[in-house]
């Protein structure tokens, strides 16, 4: 079990999700709603807004060359990426959560958008893409609980926490280039996609030393 300080201060220090909290929520989505779990299985692998997911269209999406394509928002860049499939995490599989979001939906219907509310065959607003999200973390930490997990921190309940854990994720992966972390969340300046980046003073002192030594070798 954990003390309420040690919540507390996760909650104060957190600005993303584990790789645990992130399978969780999106198994609890799954489990529960084709459309919701497409949707934030694809927020997070592109790392979209909630205004972009939500007005996704199917003509963005090219299942035969396998990529998504979008003008981001806030100034951002027109972006072409892969649709993702991760080997032995079918809860990441946005392939496979897109087909049977499409499959649900009926492809003869001819609507253009990729999410639609459950009442019409408008897009899905931004709005309800927050809702969602926030439905789906708090019931996925009240399991966690049960099983006597460490709770998902309150301030981790909003969508925009997919984003953010998806370029924290690439951007403190080591040897991974900072340009394509840039490139993946449409970013148009580096200064946007350094925030993301956890600075470790240790390592730094270290890569520092070690550039002193190859320069001298």
């Amino acid at each position: 079990m954990f003390t309420e300080r040690q919540q507390a201060r996760d909650v104060n220090n957190r600005s993303h999700l584990t790789m645990e909290e992130l399978l969780d929520v999106m198994n609890t989505a799954k489990a529960e709603s084709v459309r919701d779990w497409a949707i934030f299985c694809v927020t997070f692998r592109h790392a979209l807004r909630s205004a972009e997911v939500a007005a996704l269209r199917w003509s963005d999406i090219n299942f035969a060359n396998g990529t998504l394509s979008l003008q981001r928002l806030k100034g951002g860049m027109f972006t072409e990426q892969s649709l993702f499939k991760t080997k032995g995490s079918p809860a990441l599989d946005e392939i496979q959560a897109l087909k049977a979001w499409r499959n649900e939906q009926g492809p003869s219907s001819g609507n253009p958008y990729v999410f639609t509310t459950q009442k019409s065959s408008a897009h899905i607003r931004r709005e309800t893409v927050s809702r969602l999200f926030r439905y789906y973390a708090e019931k996925t930490s009240a399991n966690r609980v049960r099983q006597g997990k460490k709770p998902i921190p309150e301030s981790c309940w909003h969508v925009h926490i997919l984003r953010h854990t998806r370029i924290t994720i690439m951007v403190n992966t080591p040897g991974v280039d900072l340009f394509d972390c840039k490139a993946l969340a449409g970013h148009t300046n580096y200064a946007s996609t350094l925030k993301y980046a956890h600075h470790d003073q240790r390592k730094a002192c270290l890569e520092a030393e070690r550039s002193i030594v190859e320069a001298l070798a």
